[in-house]
């Protein structure tokens, strides 16, 4: 991605002047009303023509500069960026900063150099954050139908591997008891360090800046988020998934 944004051709680099030569077209109008207006053709109406095109094409001019000077300042901004970035990140680091936007570009400019690539990451999931209440909710939804089903596959895969494929009934009622208890100590471990420690959800900086940027914002638990739910599941599943075991049960002569 980063070799593909230093290289420049026709395509990517071609200017199509839109702008100016709609202020030429007003100036052009301009000329006309005014050389209609000096042969006394037309009247006052001729010179309000005229009048009102100059002002359009003088505002069309005022953009067309203000619009290049903020384009050739973000340009300049990224340069800096990408000359800095060169000796103070990594390659995926960099390739993160060519995916911000201009104003994220800028707004690194006055970070440290201890603290660019934390930064970076942050501004790079705040891409990824929906831009309206549904949207985040939907992605909540989703997100915990999905973390919720995984809960179920420890029985799932008891009742089908063990059972159904295998009809070892002993060896099903061991994973599944095993799930259980693992899925028991770790949602203790998960309670116990809500009420314990506590920890402030990702969103309570949105939160306090809109009470309704979220459900969490005025819920009681706006801190409890640690140990979060999906470490104390890779967690269990590290320490305590039945499956290698199943495995040799099963397959045991």
């Amino acid at each position: 991605m980063i070799e593909a944004f230093m290289t420049q051709s026709y395509a990517n680099h071609a200017h199509r002047p839109t702008a100016t030569i709609v202020g030429y077209v007003f100036l052009i109008v301009a000329l006309v009303a005014f050389g209609l207006r000096w042969f006394e053709i037309g009247g006052r109406r001729a010179s309000a023509i005229g009048l009102f095109a100059i002002i359009c094409s003088v505002a069309t001019l005022l953009a067309i500069s203000r619009l290049y000077i903020t384009r050739l300042q973000d340009r300049i901004i990224r340069l800096e960026m990408r000359v800095r970035g060169a000796g103070l990140l990594s390659p995926q680091h960099q390739e993160m900063l060519t995916r911000l936007t201009p104003k994220q570009v800028a707004a690194l400019r006055f970070a440290s150099d201890a603290e660019l690539g934390t930064l970076l990451e942050r501004a790079v999931r705040e891409q990824l954050v929906a831009s309206d209440r549904s949207g985040r909710d939907l992605a909540r939804t989703v997100g915990d139908f999905g973390y919720r089903s995984l809960l179920v596959f420890p029985f799932a895969d008891a009742a089908i591997t063990a059972w159904a494929v295998h009809g070892n009934t002993e060896v099903a009622w061991q994973m599944f008891s095993i799930s259980a208890e693992a899925m028991a100590l770790a949602g203790f471990a998960g309670i116990a360090t809500d009420h314990l420690i506590g920890r402030a959800r990702p969103s309570h900086q949105p939160c306090q800046q809109d009470p309704e940027y979220e459900r969490f914002c005025i819920e009681s638990d706006e801190f409890s988020s640690f140990i979060s739910g999906s470490t104390t599941g890779r967690t269990r599943s590290a320490f305590f998934d039945p499956s290698s075991a199943t495995n040799r049960a099963v397959n045991k002569p």
